[in-house]
């Protein structure tokens, strides 16, 4: 073949790559459309293009994160962590659920939680994956009771500033980037 096919090729698998990754994940959520598949044409070829090249490195880097998490507690959480752009519209930074239940054994699997690194700078990521553990480690959704001890417990010993109580229902406190897109495509964006 000769040589000015390469370029395109490894960006046709980087796009295929991203793309099978992130309908891979939208296949294991309650709501498949939580996951943003860009609507444009050439924004989406953008987007998923650059996840197919970057989402190992991504993902290795909230493991490292994740393990802090798991060495922060008794008992660690069940779950798989996973970097996805979540949909705008849901207003979400992260999400931790639980997939269908398996229809033979009638129970949960272990929590799947993803977050939106486009909204964030990385050096916050570590404060949204505590909110979301949190939810992971009461297995429940919602920021009652059980969700405030897991938040406390684990802002303590990973030396986070807990949010005030009065904010439990907000997200974590943290300047959020301008276009939560931007990242996904491999762009800069600045903070609001």
């Amino acid at each position: 073949m000769p040589r000015f096919w390469a370029g395109s090729l490894a960006e046709d698998a980087a796009f295929e790559r991203g793309l099978t990754y992130l309908y891979d994940l939208r296949q294991q959520l309650p709501q498949s459309d939580l996951i943003e598949l860009m609507l444009l044409p050439e924004a989406r070829r953008s987007a998923c293009s650059w996840i197919g090249q970057h989402i190992d490195q991504l993902n290795l880097r909230l493991d490292a994160l994740l393990q802090r998490c798991h060495q922060a507690v008794p008992q660690p959480a069940q779950l798989s962590l996973y970097a996805a752009p979540l949909a705008a519209r849901f207003q979400l930074d992260g999400i931790c659920c639980w997939p269908m239940a398996e229809p033979e054994t009638k129970t949960k699997t272990e929590a799947l939680v993803l977050l939106d690194l486009g909204v964030l700078a990385p050096q916050h990521w570590l404060r949204l994956l505590v909110h979301e553990y949190a939810h992971a480690l009461c297995a429940q959704p919602g920021h009652g009771l059980k969700f405030q001890a897991a938040l406390s417990m684990l802002c303590s010993a990973l030396q986070i500033e807990l949010p005030a109580s009065e904010s439990w229902y907000a997200l974590p406190a943290y300047p959020r980037t301008a276009d939560r897109t931007a990242f996904w495509q491999g762009q800069p964006s600045s903070s609001r």
